[in-house]
């Protein structure tokens, strides 16, 4: 079941709409952490395709990723998120191009672990725009692997809008976000 309806998108979100294959459930959960843990990097090209098959009627002229911190790229060896937005780009023929880049804190507290608060306020401090880099009047695929509190997402976002980014949309493998007609279940 894919899940990104507009109830998705909530009215405080700096993005403009999400693009979501599936609710962040124990399987999608046990799933992410084999391919970070286990630095599974081939279970993600099947996923890249699914996202595709959803893009791919939409027109962006870019596409971006969410950067992981210095110390997952040195422990893990890969950032999911761009390997997504690699695929993408690949296969939509869009130019993939790197925005956003993350402070130099090496000791960022892992956001899964923090409280929603907390969260929103790590992002606000974590994430920079990479300077130089024109994004006025430009329509942006934002790519990360997972939305759960969205302080990441929105962050990036608004960080491009911002700058001038035209729209921004995202695009994940999962949500923790339900449709609105599953909630009142």
């Amino acid at each position: 079941m894919h899940y990104d309806d507009p109830s998705l998108l909530r009215p405080h979100d700096a993005y403009d709409g999400i693009y979501c294959l599936f609710f962040y459930d124990e399987y999608l959960k046990k799933l992410i952490y084999e391919i970070k843990g286990n630095m599974d990097t081939e279970r993600l090209f099947p996923l890249a395709g699914l996202l595709l098959d959803k893009i791919r009627d939409v027109d962006f002229d870019h596409i971006t990723y969410v950067p992981s911190t210095m110390i997952k790229r040195v422990t893990r060896g890969f950032n999911p998120a761009r390997i997504l937005a690699q695929e993408l780009s690949a296969g939509k023929h869009i130019p993939l191009v790197r925005t956003l880049k993350r402070r130099k804190s090496v000791f960022t507290k892992d956001q899964k672990k923090s409280s929603k608060t907390v969260r929103f306020d790590n992002a606000a401090r974590e994430f920079t725009l990479i300077p130089g880099i024109d994004l006025r009047g430009k329509r942006f695929l934002l790519i990360d692997d997972i939305l759960t509190t969205g302080a990441t997402i929105n962050r990036c976002a608004g960080l491009l809008k911002s700058a001038g980014a035209d729209l921004v949309y995202t695009a994940v493998i999962a949500s923790g976000r339900r449709h609105e007609e599953e909630k009142e279940i």
